[in-house]
């Protein structure tokens, strides 16, 4: 079997794959750095800790590889997919951990502030248009479901206490995470029926 062929037959499980990489990496930076978690440092203050740096760096990159097989292999198979969208915005996250946060105004400061932004903005845009353009019903009312409630949800930490930072990090993977589960399983259970009315 060549790799494309491997791809293809396991990729569907690449999304939970992803989560469990990186929930894997967030329960060990807790257990082993608790005093670094506060909510007004965010997740990127472990790239200027030298411990964690590359820790964080590969793991979060393999996150990043092990989800745009996902979309790439499983989902574009499936359904109409923003490969592009997903893909920036993966970019945009490597060159987020590339460039460490420094609490700061130097132009490498901001560089990892707009770089996790457009991957957080990325996400969910590909998120939502995967939603929008698939006919799909249960696709299209998780997806904006997801979006619209992580939007509601910033809109709401916002108002209430912006320098939560952690928290809303936080909020914004959580609902990622919802989404690749809905979406893992979904398509699974979908592809399963799909064979099964053949």
């Amino acid at each position: 079997m060549n790799v494309h062929a491997l791809l293809n037959k396991y990729a569907k499980y690449f999304g939970l794959l992803t989560m469990v990489i990186e929930w894997s990496l967030l329960i060990f930076l807790y257990v082993n750095y608790p005093t670094r978690f506060s909510e007004s440092t965010p997740l990127s203050d472990f790239l200027g800790f030298a411990a964690t740096r590359y820790i964080f760096i590969v793991g979060f990159s393999l996150a990043s590889i092990t989800f745009w097989v996902f979309v790439r292999w499983h989902l574009a198979a499936r359904y109409k997919t923003s490969s592009r969208v997903f893909g920036l915005s993966l970019l945009c996250l490597i060159v987020a951990l590339l460039i460490p946060y420094k609490d700061g105004t130097s132009h490498l400061h901001l560089i990892h502030i707009l770089g996790a932004m457009l991957f957080a903005v990325g996400f969910y845009v590909g998120v939502l248009l995967l939603g929008l353009q698939n006919k799909d019903r249960y696709l299209r009312r998780a997806s904006v479901a997801i979006t619209v409630g992580l939007a509601l949800i910033l809109l709401i930490a916002a108002m209430i206490n912006l320098e939560a930072i952690l928290y809303i990090e936080l909020a914004i993977g959580l609902f990622g995470h919802l989404w690749i589960l809905f979406i893992s399983i979904y398509s699974m259970k979908t592809s399963r029926q799909d064979l099964t009315t053949r």
